[in-house]
């Protein structure tokens, strides 16, 4: 995790006015044609978390479904616990670091995802951290994630909605969810409604109740 020098991308266009300038990168050393980074914005006494959003998914346009098109470029957000020992992330190796580690690998994976897997998504994907619903992220009890509102940042509600020329970039949250919560999704549950009247945002709440 690095300082950045001069960014002039559109994360640190449209976050940095409302989290502030001063945030770490964690910079991709090597790429395919999509280049993801990692923002993170400390916890401070006003938002007592880390907030973390990647930075380069919005360069490839997905296919969207008729009545999504606008929804064609975005990025993704997650919240994380203010202990949570980011700054040790490299120096652990094995299941430790894995266990530090897992919330930036399902960003980069996730932000990955419609490229390589020549798909898309938007509010209400979900995905699971393995084949079988009850695989959990290394070292939590989150089973998937479902793509909902990015409530921490997001105040007017409208996805963080972002001219980028002719395009229009969003932001969405990332909900890392468990076994339950995932298969109850997957059968047609509102499990992200649910998630919202708890009072949970997007981001990982270790401990936390669950939905279903």
């Amino acid at each position: 995790m690095t300082n950045p020098q001069i960014p002039q991308d559109i994360v640190h266009s449209r976050l940095a006015p409302l989290l502030g300038e001063d945030y770490s990168v964690f910079h991709e050393l090597i790429s395919d044609e999509l280049h993801i980074d990692v923002y993170c914005w400390a916890p401070t006494e006003q938002r007592q978390f880390w907030t973390l959003c990647t930075s380069g998914m919005n360069d490839y346009r997905m296919q969207m479904p008729p009545g999504k098109e606008e929804f064609n470029r975005t990025e993704l957000v997650m919240t994380l616990p203010d202990d949570w020992p980011l700054a040790e992330i490299g120096s652990q190796n094995g299941p430790e670091g894995d266990a530090i580690s897992w919330p930036i690998t399902l960003l980069k994976s996730t932000a990955r995802l419609p490229k390589d897997m020549d798909t898309w998504l938007s509010y209400g994907t979900s995905g699971q951290a393995g084949l079988d619903p009850s695989e959990t992220y290394p070292g939590s009890e989150f089973s998937g994630f479902i793509i909902g509102s990015a409530f921490t940042v997001d105040a007017d509600g409208d996805f963080l909605r972002t001219p980028v020329g002719d395009d229009t970039v969003h932001f969405f949250g990332v909900y890392p969810i468990y076994t339950d919560e995932l298969r109850a999704y997957l059968a047609g549950d509102d499990i992200l409604g649910k998630l919202y009247d708890l009072g949970v945002a997007e981001g990982v709440y270790p401990g936390r109740p669950s939905a279903v």
